[in-house]
């Protein structure tokens, strides 16, 4: 005679119950391993703040610097009486295009060393005179 919870249907849901505790063990190590590792982590690095003006002749400064692997922000206004946009394509940073007293900013890190161009583009080809360099080091 068998009883009931007992035999195959018993052994079925202890097997269950075992494969649940695994899960949620295994959850709980994830959950640690994940917080462990946010603490070891580097805090981010505060970005170079850097200022650019673009006027209808061009943009003061022209060469700008970096850092290999450090956060860098650039604040960009359009001191112009045209609109003027900000293209860093080493980078894939492109502004919209800023009306006359408009602002904007990007924020990227430089992963590559060299010299790199920026320029404006509005209305589609490169503005003469509009152009300028980051030397990433």
């Amino acid at each position: 005679m068998k009883r009931r919870g007992v035999g195959r249907r018993g052994s079925e849901r202890h097997a269950l119950a075992t494969r649940r505790r695994l899960a949620v063990q295994l959850l709980w190590g994830a959950a640690l391993a994940v917080a462990v590792a946010d603490l070891t982590l580097p805090l981010r690095a505060h970005a170079q703040a850097l200022h650019i003006e673009i006027t209808d002749q061009g943009f003061s400064p022209t060469v700008i610097s970096g850092s290999l692997n450090a956060p860098v922000r650039i604040d960009i206004h359009n001191g112009g009486s045209k609109r003027h946009n900000f293209i860093l394509p080493a980078f894939y940073i492109y502004t919209p295009n800023l009306a006359a007293n408009a602002s904007t900013w990007v924020e990227f890190t430089p992963d590559k060393r060299g010299t790199y161009g920026f320029f404006s583009d509005t209305g589609g080809k490169p503005e003469p005179g509009l152009a300028g360099h980051i030397f990433v080091k």
